[in-house]
């Protein structure tokens, strides 16, 4: 299980966020979330996940994204 948070903060306070399984393929494709986006997944296979938070469409302005998680 992988659990947590994210804010984020910035030009319209969003950011493209996706969940990349060890395979490559992505568990998860959101797109575009705004603010804070709490999330809680079951991950079915040992390996290493990665986050994805993509800012590829607001070319003009920065954002900050905070993370807070846990993995068990």
């Amino acid at each position: 299980t992988l659990e947590g948070y994210f804010v984020t903060e910035g030009g319209n306070n969003d950011v493209g966020f996706r969940l990349q399984a060890p395979n490559g393929g992505y568990l998860v494709n959101l797109g575009r979330v705004s603010g804070r986006y709490d999330f809680r997944f079951l991950l079915a296979e040992a390996g290493p996940y990665t986050m994805v938070f993509d800012n590829g469409f607001s070319i003009v302005t920065g954002k900050h994204v905070s993370l807070v998680y846990r993995a068990y």
